[in-house]
């Protein structure tokens, strides 16, 4: 991936070798992420030439570099060139030939009338449409279902709201879709057409420039080549056409769908289905049919204006104009427009809602926009134009069902929801799926696999991957979240009972019995997590150590059974460098998620005890410190190491426990790079020794050692060290 681990890009990790190879005895080919090796220099700034950046990927284990499209002669160059440097050896450059060589061999690639990984003409078959489906029905989760107001009875008339409720969205990076089944076509098909209204819940607006005139979508003048089967035009078949007419305007206009994402991002849509979309000659047409790319040509923002708004391209960052030759990206200020509402989304929802028994609101993301690949969420907030969906069509109907179908979390009130479902993009099957988990065809058994919050609060910075500092997920978090890790509803009960225990050749074993308590046969994923009593350090509150999705008929009481090893109840010990069991009471805990425990049991787990660290041999690595405040682990050096350095502009701070100092210690010398200080102290007391960098080492890779008397008295005792300025502490010793 793209991102870096500690200060370090990941094609240069030293983790390719130290821990990925070891996960099996054969070769693995280990292939960049596309662009990567070139942005180890032109973007990332870490090496100095493409030679040296690819030198040290190729050292630290990749194989193969995907980079320059299908043009391999730029990492040809830049290989021979490192060779040439003597940055690599021609046995460098042999294993990874090798490693890939080995790879397409038992891939059968070299064999192809015995290749056994060859495509066959066997695709989109009827169980590979059943597998589809099936998929889509599990990913589904039962949030809330308040009143049995799910599943809908028979002959229930529906209202079907919202942007996401005639889509089917393809995700960030999905194959195309064979087939389409949006939540309205699959209750159509299984409720009939005559009990479901409609309504999309856009904003209908003209746009009007200073002229007085309004913007206006020509007939695309198109042939039968981007025409669907019943001769009406197809979105997909113009798509990224230059040959199609750009938006121009007339005296009465056109009126366009207009639907803010969030975060102000706003898409256009024609009458027709097209999406306003800008082409590489900067002119805007008609012509997407959905919104996509990895520069997304169909998203605009609207910017007020005192005369109106100024509407702004976003994928170039350029404002538009009306021209002679039409709507393009303007050199200049660009026009200004008035925005004409015909009709607000929210009108068109609270109208069908109230003519309807139930109304069923979809909302949700569109996946190539906001919180994808580039670009980051400011909030766990349902877009405002999909709150205010949401608001009407529970103001003109208590009963109403939210929909989420998203690529992650939001943070929804549910408090006057009788029900809330959430999947990610499903796929082909997604509406089908859907419809029948609103019919009760399938019981919901969908599972949420993270944590989901009720506020922005509840989050720390979007940087900050200290899950025990920042008491994050659902192993530290100590609030309370509006849904937890593990969550999910049924439309039967269940009955949890008889937990046992035995410790057993290093394996403990858990056993316990699970019923069907409803009516209907459903399926119960039962969850199993651990948790030790009395921790030393910091532990997770509980620990998901295994899991089981099984179907029950009413009434059917079945025996589970876990083998759960001794290493599930290990920690990564910082004082002893390995995992290790922590001696003493453990918690074994039964349930349905994470907070909804139904069974506890605790076993006496014979361990390794904790252990003072000898510091007066060999020192301390800073980085293996047991608390943190205001401090980021970076790269020691570019292959390998870490070091410790505080934030920006704040004094950072170290705790490492239990440190045996034996008879004592009379001097402290630090191993660091940078310019500022470290200050020592035992516990809670007074700063005993200040060690000054000054005027700095060379570079932060440029590591120096400072020495000063200190006086510890002998025994064991906390050590916390503060760090100020661009200081990067690798290591502290201690002498008599």
């Amino acid at each position: 991936a793209y991102n870096l681990v500690n200060g370090r890009p990941n094609h240069v990790s030293p983790y390719l070798g130290e821990h990925l190879r070891t996960w099996t005895d054969q070769d693995l080919l280990v292939c960049s992420d596309a662009g990567a090796p070139s942005n180890l220099v032109d973007s990332e700034h870490y090496f100095d030439t493409h030679e040296q950046a690819t030198a040290a990927a190729l050292m630290a284990g990749v194989d193969s570099f995907t980079d320059h499209g299908t043009d391999s002669s730029k990492i040809v160059d830049r290989i021979q060139g490192a060779f040439k440097q003597g940055l690599l050896s021609e046995a460098d450059i042999d294993a990874a030939v090798r490693r890939q060589l080995s790879v397409r061999f038992r891939l059968g690639e070299f064999d192809p009338e015995h290749d056994p990984h060859a495509i066959t003409t066997d695709f989109d078959t009827p169980a590979h449409r059943a597998l589809a489906q099936e998929a889509a029905e599990q990913a589904i989760v039962l949030l809330k279902n308040s009143g049995g107001l799910l599943p809908l009875a028979p002959g229930t008339r529906l209202a079907v709201v919202g942007l996401l409720a005639d889509e089917c969205k393809r995700d960030w990076y999905s194959g195309t879709l064979l087939h389409r089944s949006t939540p309205l076509e699959g209750l159509c098909e299984r409720f009939g057409a005559e009990h479901v209204q409609f309504a999309e819940g856009v904003d209908r607006i003209l746009l009007k420039t200073s002229a007085g005139t309004f913007l206006y979508v020509p007939e695309t003048g198109a042939d039968d080549e981007v025409r669907g089967a019943e001769g009406a035009l197809d979105p997909a078949l113009l798509a990224g056409r230059t040959d199609l007419p750009p938006l121009t305007t007339d005296a009465t206009g056109t009126e366009l769908s207009l639907v803010d994402w969030g975060e102000g991002v706003l898409t256009l849509r024609a009458p027709d289905g097209r999406y306003l979309s800008v082409a590489e000659d900067g002119h805007v047409r008609a012509s997407a049919d959905q919104p996509g790319g990895w520069v997304v040509q169909e998203t605009f923002r609207l910017e007020p204006h005192e005369n109106g708004h100024l509407l702004r391209h976003i994928g170039t960052g350029r404002p538009l104009s009306v021209a002679a030759d039409g709507l393009k990206l303007s050199d200049g200020n660009g026009e200004i427009f008035e925005v004409v509402v015909v009709e607000r989304g929210e009108d068109a929802v609270s109208r069908v809602a109230s003519q309807a028994d139930v109304v069923l609101v979809v909302a949700g993301n569109d996946p190539h926009i906001n919180g994808r690949e580039t670009e980051d969420r400011t909030t766990l907030a349902l877009p405002a134009h999909q709150e205010r969906l949401l608001r009407a069509a529970r103001t003109a109907n208590p009963n109403t069902v939210l929909a989420l179908v998203s690529a992650y979390p939001y943070a929804v009130d549910p408090s006057d929801l009788p029900a809330v479902l959430w999947t990610a993009h499903g796929g082909q099957a997604a509406g089908t799926a859907l419809a029948r988990i609103l019919a009760g065809d399938v019981s919901p058994a969908g599972r949420l696999p993270q944590t989901w919050y009720a506020d922005d609060a509840d989050l720390p910075d979007l940087l900050d991957y200290d899950v025990i500092g920042s008491r994050q997920t659902y192993l530290y978090f100590e609030g309370t979240p509006l849904f937890p890790f593990g969550h999910g509803l049924s439309y039967a009960s269940f009955s949890y009972d008889g937990l046992t225990t035995r410790v057993e050749d290093g394996t403990v074993h858990v056993s316990f019995t699970v019923g069907n308590t409803g009516d209907v046969t459903a399926d119960e994923v039962v969850q199993l997590y651990t948790r030790v009593m009395e921790p030393s350090v910091p532990r997770p509150r509980r620990e998901l150590a295994a899991h089981r999705r099984l179907t029950l008929a009413p009434g059917e009481v079945r025996e589970i059974a876990f083998r759960v090893p001794m290493s599930a109840f290990a920690f990564w010990d910082v004082a002893q460098g390995r995992r290790r069991v922590a001696p003493g009471l453990h918690e074994i805990l039964v349930g349905a998620s994470s907070e909804d425990i139904r069974l506890t049991r605790t076993v006496d787990l014979d361990g390794e005890p904790s252990v003072p660290r000898p510091v007066m041999v060999g020192g301390l690595d800073a980085v293996n410190f047991d608390e943190q405040s205001d401090t980021e682990i970076v790269d020691r050096a570019k292959t390998s190491g870490d070091s410790v350095a505080p934030v920006a502009g704040r004094r950072g701070e170290l705790v490492l426990r239990d440190c045996d100092f034996g008879k004592g210690a009379a001097g402290i010398t630090v191993e660091a790079a940078g310019e500022g200080t470290v200050e020592l102290s035992l516990g809670d007391g007074p700063v005993l020794a200040v060690l000054t960098l000054s005027p700095g080492t060379a570079g932060p890779y440029d590591y120096a050692t400072v020495s000063a008397p200190v006086a510890v008295t002998a025994g064991v005792h906390d050590v916390r060290l503060g760090l100020r300025g661009t200081v990067r502490l690798a290591r502290v010793a201690f002498s008599v």
